[in-house]
């Protein structure tokens, strides 16, 4: 006996499987696009000698539903999606979670955050002048604000003409 991760390449096939359903297409093509990607992160020289690509991909089908078999419950218990709920009702989960559901999503929060670290900087420099009272420094230097040094072109120093002993 193997693990699963010794002959098939788990990350790779995580990724096969997102660009599939990221794909969004009708269930047909949805399931073959899965057993494309079952057969191509699948490495028949290491796995044990009886277990097969067909008995990988009727244990994926098994998972997926995908034939009438798995279908009708011969493999036993099978995931069946209630249709009502999934198009009848808006998915907010992912919003009361406070999770991104897109690309485009993801980058407003993170300008947004970005924009609220500028805010609340700007609104500490404010409390401590107004509030506070404390003195501003006017000469002060942030290091943040210092340039790394310029690295030296070490073709420019090779021409320099040396002065002295």
């Amino acid at each position: 006996a193997a693990p699963i991760t010794a002959f098939l390449n788990a990350d790779q096939l995580a990724k096969d499987v997102q660009t599939v359903t990221d794909a969004a297409r009708g269930r047909k093509l949805s399931l073959l696009g899965m057993a494309l990607a079952v057969m191509r992160n699948y490495d028949p020289f290491k796995t044990t000698t009886h277990f097969t690509i067909f008995d990988l991909l009727m244990k994926f089908d098994k998972g997926f539903g995908a034939s009438k078999k798995a279908r009708s419950g011969k493999y036993g218990k099978v995931l069946k999606i209630n249709h009502e709920l999934v198009t009848e009702k808006e998915q907010d989960d992912l919003d009361r979670l406070g999770i991104a559901k897109n690309a485009r999503e993801e980058k407003l929060r993170a300008r947004d955050a970005k924009q609220k670290h500028v805010d609340n900087e700007q609104m500490m420099k404010l409390y401590r002048k107004v509030v506070l009272k404390e003195p501003t420094a006017e000469n002060f230097v942030s290091l943040n604000s210092l340039a790394a040094p310029k690295p030296v072109n070490v073709e420019e120093r090779v021409g320099e003409e040396i002065l002295g002993d």
